[in-house]
């Protein structure tokens, strides 16, 4: 018969086709990175923050998939660089852009919305 090889022929390696792109976000907001990718599945995915491989923990998920999710981005977060590195069926992993996240300091006062007596008359009941 044939060589099994023949059989299974050689997939696509994994290729980006549209890169992450930078976000600006304000701070304590969510911020969102996405990839999208070619080739031959299965696909694993490691995004990467500064250099150091992310895990799903409390405010980032996705830290493994193509959509990199992070929540209520700190201000400490602001120009951190961010890429994904994709393995595919077939040939050597590629690493994506590395793009940044830019945090803006949350300069909006809060705003009065309402204000108003207790019941007791000896508080005051203040909504922003």
């Amino acid at each position: 018969g044939k060589p099994i090889r023949d059989l299974f022929p050689p997939g696509e390696p994994a290729s980006i086709v549209t890169q992450p792109e930078s976000v600006t976000v304000q701070e304590g907001r969510d911020a969102a990175f996405s990839v999208a990718v070619t080739g031959t599945p299965p696909f694993s995915y490691q995004w990467t923050k500064n250099g150091t491989p992310l895990t799903d923990e409390p405010g980032v998920s996705g830290a493994t998939t193509r959509n990199l999710q992070l929540t209520q981005v700190p201000f400490t977060d602001n120009g951190a660089q961010f890429a994904v590195t994709i393995t595919g069926g077939s040939g050597g992993p590629v690493t994506s852009d590395t793009v940044t996240l830019t945090v803006t300091d949350d300069v909006d006062p809060p705003t009065l919305v309402r204000a108003n007596g207790g019941s007791g008359r000896d508080s005051v009941i203040v909504q922003y």
